[in-house]
């Protein structure tokens, strides 16, 4: 159930700035809960993004040291600290 709720808020994307001209944008998702994870990943991969999923801060900081994401999406209550330190 709580898969299809998280999918359910980010259907309308458009609703938050999500334009044609983002589709194939990288997204980093650092989420630590796997069913989670998987509703965000398929509700962006539906808009043709391209989502990288790591479930700690540690293994974010390594992915976005790659500077290839447009943008990340981050979970504030990761096993490893809060997401905004």
């Amino acid at each position: 159930a709580g898969s299809r709720n998280a999918a359910a808020m980010l259907l309308p994307l458009e609703r938050i700035g999500l334009r044609p001209g983002c589709r194939n944008m990288r997204i980093l998702l650092v989420e630590d809960e796997a069913e989670m994870a998987r509703a965000l990943s398929s509700a962006l991969k539906g808009y043709d993004m391209v989502v990288d999923h790591v479930p700690t801060l540690a293994e974010a900081e390594e992915a976005i040291s790659a500077d290839v994401h447009a943008a990340v999406l981050l979970d504030r209550q990761l096993p490893d600290g809060d997401g905004l330190a």
